[in-house]
């Protein structure tokens, strides 16, 4: 298919090749471009459709402006600067079954971060989903348009974790209501994150969100 309209948006030579072998459907290709320069490459196979249904294949994302991809699926609650999330390119294996959706040695890369790990989805009634990743770096100064950078005589120096006093986010305005939606648990290890100035290495963050209840 050349082109058709989904969202407002014009999604371009859609192509599927697939082949089913008895009880094994196999996806050798599944592919598009949708706005934003981007471009969605799936491959894999679907085995027991016909009882319990599972997927196992690759997924290759990339686009080239991310934010004209955030206007489009009308995703507008954040707002990142200009010139930040806009090239940015996923690869993964991907497990699909009636329970969750599994996404394993996963690679993300945007702006100067990269993300390496896995995360699951669950597709129950009460979404949930679980993380463990990696993240190398990432400046939180060069998302935040309001932020205002503090004068320190610490510039250039390194702050552990264990002894740094992180300066009022503003946080305490933020809405947590939508926390009562879903469950979740997240293991992260951050190698480096600078916030207002300030750099922070080897930090780790594991939480968990059962019923409301943050930990």
């Amino acid at each position: 298919i050349d082109t058709f309209n989904y969202k407002g948006g014009l999604i371009r030579d859609f192509f599927m090749t697939a082949s089913l072998e008895k009880n094994l459907l196999k996806f050798n290709q599944f592919s598009f471009q949708f706005p934003g320069g981007s471009d969605l490459n799936l491959n894999g196979a679907l085995s027991n459709f016909d009882t319990t249904p599972k997927f196992i294949g690759k997924v290759n994302l990339k686009t080239n402006n991310f934010q004209q991809v955030q206007k489009w699926l009308n995703i507008t609650k954040f707002e990142t600067p200009k010139n930040r999330l806009r090239e940015m390119r996923l690869k993964s294996e991907l497990i699909i079954n009636r329970d969750n959706v599994k996404f394993q040695n996963l690679f993300l890369d945007f702006d100067r971060s990269r993300v390496m790990g896995a995360v699951t989805i669950a597709t129950k009634k009460r979404r949930s989903f679980s993380a463990n990743l990696i993240l190398d770096q990432i400046n939180i100064d060069s998302y935040n348009k309001k932020s205002k950078v503090l004068k320190s005589n610490l510039k250039g120096k390194t702050i552990s974790p264990s002894s740094a006093q992180i300066p009022d986010s503003g946080f305490s305005t933020f809405n947590y209501f939508f926390l009562d939606n879903f469950d979740a648990a997240i293991k992260v290890n951050i190698k480096n994150l600078i916030y207002k100035k300030h750099s922070f290495r080897g930090i780790e963050i594991f939480s968990t969100l059962q019923n409301s209840n943050l930990k």
